[in-house]
């Protein structure tokens, strides 16, 4: 076992709130009265050992450390800070020296606090390496350039900014998630003359995160539109940080979203998972429409031929949609907390 800085006991206790560890197959038998002692491991449930000597929690804690996850109950040498750099600025006041801390990037214990999914086949991963050819001379010099990326029109190049007086109550500190209201369509357009706002649907509720790299549509919302199973494209990837677990999703659908004088298609990831959202917008689409969203002033801005674009948030239904999530989260913990009980 290696040195830590907290007692095994206390470690189990933030294991089962990071993992759902199945339960042993031996829990509640306890040892024969004539080896049993008042000793109780919190994991197999009744007296015999402590939970610091049991040898399966001991094993499940060394797998946890081995994936980075119990980095910091690792017990670390001491290591004197370095020297600055030559030329480095000094607090003139204080003599006090700012240090820079620089994290590897292919750290094995690197955690990302957002909504990922895996990559969907080998095309995608190689795709950023695809997309970027240059052809060059003897001399280094670049001849050709085959990048793939179009340039901005020039509504594209408009100036967006955020002014106090847009804040909502009058400049007061929040800080309450970022939601909207948008009209989502379930089909996508075939024809560019013909308008189809029978089957637009107005969905509030759509958490605006640009911490996700995928969009998400719930399913509930997904079986209220309408949509059916059969309709959802399988995907091949799985999400994760929802609840701290890793999900499979039901499928993928495209959908359209109609902005003012512009319609964007977007890949909505259907997800049976329960939220208080209807669905959540993150990266992929705002890059679509060049949109800035700000938390702090309730809106997203957009660019638009006539000007800019701006899509209002609901404060009330994001504080509602917040203090659902987090009864829900300690819902979740209380129940964990029960079991290891």
């Amino acid at each position: 076992m290696p040195h830590l800085n907290t007692a095994i006991d206390k470690i189990w206790e933030a294991v089962i709130l990071m993992e759902d560890i199945p339960e042993p197959p031996n829990m509640g038998n306890e040892t024969p009265p004539g080896r049993r002692s008042r000793e109780l491991c919190a994991y197999h449930r009744f007296l015999g050992h402590t939970t610091s000597n049991c040898r399966n929690v001991k094993k499940i804690t060394l797998r946890m450390i081995d994936q980075g996850k119990l980095n910091h109950f690792l017990v670390r040498p001491q290591q004197n800070l370095p020297p600055p750099p030559e030329g480095h600025a000094q607090d003139v006041e204080t003599r006090r020296h700012t240090y820079l801390i620089e994290v590897g990037a292919k750290a094995k214990n690197l955690y990302c606090n957002s909504i990922i999914y895996s990559f969907r086949s080998i095309k995608y991963f190689h795709d950023n390496v695809l997309r970027r050819v240059y052809t060059r001379d003897s001399d280094r010099r670049e001849i050709l350039n085959l990048a793939k990326v179009s340039p901005l029109k020039d509504r594209q190049k408009q100036p967006i900014s955020f002014t106090a007086e847009e804040i909502p109550g009058g400049a007061e500190q929040h800080d309450i998630p970022l939601v909207v209201k948008l009209e989502i369509n379930p089909n996508t357009k075939t024809d560019e003359d013909a308008e189809d706002d029978a089957n637009t649907w107005a969905i509030n509720r759509i958490l605006i995160d640009p911490a996700s790299s995928v969009n998400i549509l719930f399913y509930h919302t997904y079986k209220t539109m309408g949509g059916r199973d059969e309709n959802l494209i399988p995907s091949t990837y799985k999400i994760y940080s929802f609840n701290g677990t890793t999900n499979k999703p039901k499928g993928e659908i495209t959908m359209r979203i109609p902005l003012k004088s512009i319609f964007t298609e977007i890949v909505f990831c259907v997800v049976d998972v329960e939220s208080p959202y209807n669905a959540l917008i993150g990266r992929p689409w705002l890059h679509i429409i060049l949109g800035v969203d700000s938390t702090f002033h309730q809106c997203i801005k957009f660019a638009l031929p006539q000007g800019v674009g701006i899509i209002r948030g609901y404060p009330i239904e994001g504080k509602n949609c917040h203090e659902i999530d987090v009864d829900k989260s300690e819902e979740r913990a209380s129940k964990r907390r029960n079991w290891k009980r």
